[in-house]
């Protein structure tokens, strides 16, 4: 599947019909009015990319990206996504980057769903829980969609 028909699957399975990528190929998804999870597709590498901002290090920086490190270890703590630090934002981010050629509807939903999850253990292991408005906040004018 292309990265827009999964999209248009993900927004009939959700009942949430505004959901399309943006002329920039980005989208975003609420779940449970906590996790945003944006959703980008390199065109050019015909991959999408999924990920969620999980906040600030908090705490000794040190500790805590040796707990990130120990965790990206062959995917062991993030159910195969990776962690990030944004060198603009200084945020943690945990991506999930699929590859589109041979990707269906349940790979790509399975690992939408592996992806809330462990973003949801890890935004409770560090005590950080962005709000869906400051978690990398898409441009202006861009829908953000909750699903409730």
């Amino acid at each position: 599947m292309n990265a827009q028909d999964l999209i248009a699957q993900l927004a009939r399975e959700t009942g949430l019909s505004d959901l399309r990528l943006n002329d920039k190929g980005c989208a975003r998804v609420i779940f449970d009015q906590t996790i945003a999870i944006d959703m980008e597709h390199l065109a050019d590498d015909n991959r999408l990319v999924l990920y969620a901002v999980l906040g600030h290090p908090a705490g000794d920086r040190a500790s805590v990206m040796e707990r990130l490190l120990q965790a990206n270890y062959f995917g062991s703590g993030t159910g195969g996504a990776a962690f990030a630090l944004d060198p603009w934002k200084n945020d943690i981010l945990l991506i999930r980057t699929l590859e589109l050629e041979g990707c269906d509807w349940t790979a790509f939903s399975a690992a939408l769903d592996s992806l809330v999850a462990h973003v949801e253990r890890w935004q409770a292991e560090l005590s950080t829980t962005p709000t869906p408005e400051t978690a990398g906040a898409p441009a202006a004018g861009e829908p953000m969609l909750m699903r409730v």
